[in-house]
């Protein structure tokens, strides 16, 4: 909303527009992407545009929204707010190639230092856990799978990695004792 008196409104729509054109694959590990396969896969071609249109944008808003009520007023010494906007513009982007999850390292970084402090909780750590094992146990497998299944499981592998990572990060925020 921010960047719409900056834009206007024809092209602030025409991004909006654009973000629900991703395209899944092996290559896009975005939420979008996924929801856009899922769209094709359920709704009819006139209607899978639509679908796709409305349901990438309510999850971008979603996303955005959960984000900024879950770092509302947050004392961010630790940087845990900072990690959960990491992960949620990675998220929300509407193209997410493999080499961006490098990104999600400053979400990992700061889930270690807050465990090391006692103030990651178990189901922030356990998500992140997950992820990590998504991250460090697929790519490896890529040769090994035949092409057509390799490329179903790498897809929703990204989209995975994405949602554990930021559950994560999100509950390492939300989770965390309240200052006394």
């Amino acid at each position: 909303m921010a960047t719409l008196p900056a834009t206007g409104l024809k092209e602030w729509a025409e991004f909006f527009k654009s973000q629900a054109a991703a395209e899944p694959g092996v290559e896009n590990m975005a939420v979008a992407g996924f929801i856009a396969s899922i769209c094709g896969q359920v709704f009819s071609a006139a209607g899978a545009a639509a679908a796709r249109a409305i349901l990438v944008a309510a999850f971008q808003v979603s996303l955005l929204l959960a984000t900024y009520v879950a770092t509302l007023g947050g004392d961010d010494g630790g940087s845990e707010c900072f990690a959960l906007w990491v992960a949620a513009m990675v998220a929300a982007s509407p193209i997410v190639w493999e080499h961006y999850l490098v990104l999600l390292i400053i979400p990992v970084i700061a889930l270690a230092a807050a465990a090391a402090a006692g103030r990651a909780s178990r189901r922030a750590k356990l998500a992140m856990l997950a992820a990590c094992v998504l991250v460090f146990a697929v790519p490896p497998m890529r040769p090994i799978l035949p092409q057509n299944a390799a490329a179903a499981i790498l897809a929703e592998y990204g989209v995975a990695v994405l949602v554990l990572v930021y559950l994560s990060a999100w509950w390492l925020v939300r989770d965390r004792p309240a200052p006394s």
